[in-house]
C-alpha cells in the first residue's frame, strides 16, 4: 500500500470525534496541528492507519489539511496522497480532483457515508485511485434514488464513480447500497484485489467501460440488472462471487474465467458475451433488425411461438418447431417447396411465416444411443433430443471478438434464459461448470454465435430441448447431448456412472429439465454410460 504504515495493535475507540480541536460554524475543524499530527493513526474498527484524516460526523466534516477543501457537506481532495476516512454522516460526499498523473489512496476505516442526491465517492480526475478497506473495518456507502447532476455532461451514476482507473483492495468489508443506478462504476479500468463486498443496486453491481479484473475478494451481489458488466474485457483470476439476483449475471465483450468460486442466479443469461456495449434489460422494448422499436402493429404472431417483423425478416434467435425422431414434421405441418436455388421460399404478402422447412438431413440414431463425431470430436444430439445441432443456432448478430473462455474454477449458473451465451466463441478448457437453464424451449443451457468447444474440464448443463445447442465438431474432448425420456422435476439428482457402475459426477439442478449436455475427461469412445435420475436409469452409448 502506498504511503501506508500499519500499527502493531488494534485499538477500539468509541468516540464521536477522533481528532482534537474545535469546530467552526460549518463543521470544519480548525486547529494548528502540524503535518505530522495530521498523519497520526486514526483508530476506529480496524487497525491504525496512517494518512490525512477525513472524519465525518452529523454536524460536519473534520479535515484540517491543505490537500483538501471542505464546502458544506462536500470534501474535495486536491493533491496526491493517502487519506483515511472515518465516521458517519447522512449527507456527505468525497470528491477526488487531482492532476492527471497524480495517485490518490482512500483508506476506508469504519466509515458510513450516505449521500442522498449524488455519489458518496466521485473521482473527477486522477491518475490511479485506490480504495483500501482497512483490516477488520466495516464500511457503508449509500446514495439516494435521484441525483442532482452538475450539468448536462455529468454522467455520474454509481455509489462509487470514477472517470479514471479504479482499484479496490484490503481486508475489510464494504456494503454498497445503490438506490439510483449502479454500485461501483469505472469509466476506464476497474481492478479488485481483495476485500468483502456486499452490493445491492437498482441496476448493475459493478459497471466499467474498458475492463474489470478480479484478482481476489468475496462478493455478494443482488441487483436489478447485471451483476457485473463491462463493455470490453472481464477477467476473473480468483475470488468468491455469489450473485443472488440479477437480470444477467456476468457480462462483457470477452469474459475469461481462470479460477474462482462463482454462483450465479439470473432471470436472463447467466454469463453473457455481448457485442462490446452495454445491454438493455430484458424488460425494455425490443426493436427490429434495423434498430426500430417494435410495436404490436409491426409484428405478427406465428403459432410456433415467435414473432416476425413487418418486413418479413426472421428474428435473430428464432425457435424452430420440434421434429419427430424419424425426421418427419409434426402433424398438420406441411413443409413448402424449396426455391430452385435451394433458398427459402418467398414470404407471403400477409407477412406470416410459411410452414416450417425441413432440414436437409436429420441424424437417424437408434433409441438411447448418443451421436458422436467419428474423429473423436464433439458429440451430436442423440435420437431423443431434437435440439439445434451445431451450426444451426448461428446468431445473425455473431461477433468474431465475442468470447466466453473458462479455464478453471467452479461455476454454477441458475439462468432464466441461456446459461452460457456468447455472441461469438464459447471455449470450455477447464474447471467445473454446472448450468441449470431456462424452463422453456426458447433458450438453451449453452449458446454461441460462431463456435462452442470443449477441450478440458467438466460440464453438466440442463435445460429444455427446443433450442438446445450441441457443441462444435472442433472440440477435442468428447461431449454428448441427451434428451431424457421424461421431463425431470426440479431438485432431481443426476448421477452419471461408467460401464463399471462407478460414479463419475453428480449434481442436482434447481429447475426441471428434459435435456442434458455432458462433457468430462472420462468420456470415451465406444463406452456405455448410465445417467440416473433419482435412481431411474437411462443409458448412453458413446
Amino acid at each position: 500500500m502506498k504511503r501506508r504504515i500499519l500499527a502493531g495493535t488494534l485499538v477500539l475507540i468509541l468516540v464521536t470525534g477522533l481528532c482534537t480541536g474545535c469546530q467552526n460554524s460549518q463543521g470544519v475543524q480548525s486547529t494548528e496541528q502540524t503535518a505530522v499530527e495530521q498523519e497520526d493513526a486514526v483508530a476506529v474498527q480496524g487497525k491504525q492507519e496512517t494518512g490525512i484524516s477525513i472524519h465525518f460526523q452529523a454536524d460536519g466534516i473534520q479535515a484540517d489539511a491543505s490537500q483538501v477543501t471542505v464546502e458544506g457537506n462536500v470534501v474535495t481532495i486536491t493533491q496526491a496522497g493517502t487519506y483515511v476516512l472515518t465516521g458517519t454522516t447522512s449527507n456527505g460526499r468525497v470528491v477526488v480532483e487531482v492532476g492527471k498523473e497524480e495517485d490518490v489512496e482512500l483508506v476506508l476505516n469504519g466509515v458510513d457515508i450516505t449521500c442522498p442526491d449524488y455519489a458518496p465517492i466521485r473521482v473527477t480526475q486522477a491518475g490511479d485511485v485506490t480504495i483500501d478497506l482497512a483490516e477488520g473495518s466495516v464500511n457503508i456507502l449509500s446514495d439516494g434514488s435521484s441525483y442532482q447532476l452538475t450539468d448536462e455532461e455529468d454522467n455520474t451514476d454509481g455509489v462509487i464513480f470514477s472517470k479514471d482507473d479504479l482499484k479496490l483492495k484490503g481486508d475489510g468489508t464494504l456494503y454498497i447500497n445503490g438506490n439510483y443506478k449502479h454500485g461501483i462504476v469505472g469509466k476506464d479500468d476497474v481492478e479488485i484485489k481483495g476485500g468483502i463486498y456486499i452490493i445491492q443496486a437498482v441496476e448493475d453491481g459493478i459497471n466499467a467501460n474498458d475492463s474489470i479484473t478480479i484478482e481476489d475478494g468475496t462478493f455478494t451481489v443482488s441487483v436489478g440488472d447485471d451483476g457485473m458488466h463491462v463493455d470490453e474485457l472481464f477477467t476473473i483470476n480468483n475470488g468468491t462471487i455469489t450473485i443472488t439476483e440479477s437480470t444477467e449475471g456476468l457480462e462483457g465483450h470477452q469474459v475469461i474465467i481462470n479460477n474462482g468460486m462463482i454462483d450465479i442466479t439470473a432471470s436472463d443469461d447467466g454469463i453473457n458475451s455481448n457485442n462490446g456495449s452495454d445491454s438493455e434489460s430484458s424488460e425494455t422494448a425490443t426493436g427490429d433488425l434495423e434498430g426500430n422499436e417494435s410495436t404490436d402493429e409491426q409484428t405478427s404472431e406465428f403459432s410456433g411461438g415467435f414473432t416476425i417483423s413487418e418486413n418479413g425478416m426472421m428474428p435473430d434467435r428464432m425457435t424452430p418447431p420440434e421434429m419427430w425422431s424419424d425426421g418427419t414434421m409434426p402433424e398438420g405441418m406441411t413443409p413448402p417447396e424449396m426455391s430452385e436455388d435451394g433458398g427459402m421460399p418467398e414470404m407471403p404478402e400477409d407477412g406470416m411465416m410459411p410452414e416450417v422447412i425441413e432440414p436437409e438431413e436429420v441424424p437417424q440414431l437408434q433409441e438411447g444411443q448418443a451421436g458422436r463425431q467419428p474423429d473423436g470430436g464433439r458429440m451430436q444430439f442423440d435420437s431423443q433430443n431434437q435440439g439445434m445441432p451445431e451450426g444451426m443456432g448461428m446468431m445473425m448478430d455473431a461477433d468474431e471478438e465475442s468470447l466466453i473462455q473458462i479455464c478453471g474454477g467452479t461455476i454454477t449458473v441458475d439462468a432464466g434464459g441461456d446459461g452460457l451465451d456468447s455472441n461469438g466463441y464459447l471455449k470450455l478448457e477447464g474447471g467445473t461448470v454446472r448450468v441449470s437453464g431456462a424452463m422453456n424451449d426458447g433458450d438453451s443451457a449453452i449458446d454461441y454465435g460462431i463456435e462452442g468447444t470443449t477441450s478440458g474440464g467438466t460440464l453438466i448443463a440442463t435445460g429444455f430441448s427446443g433450442m438446445a445447442t450441441s457443441l462444435s465438431r472442433s472440440s477435442t474432448q468428447y461431449n454428448v447431448m441427451h434428451r431424457t425420456q421424461e421431463t425431470q422435476a426440479a431438485g432431481t439428482q443426476i448421477v452419471v456412472k461408467d460401464s463399471q457402475g462407478q460414479e463419475i459426477l453428480s449434481w442436482t439442478p434447481k429447475k426441471e429439465f428434459n435435456n442434458i449436455i455432458l462433457s468430462f475427461p472420462e468420456l470415451e469412445e465406444d463406452e456405455e454410460y448410465t445417467i440416473e435420475f433419482d435412481g431411474n436409469a437411462e443409458t448412453l452409448m458413446i
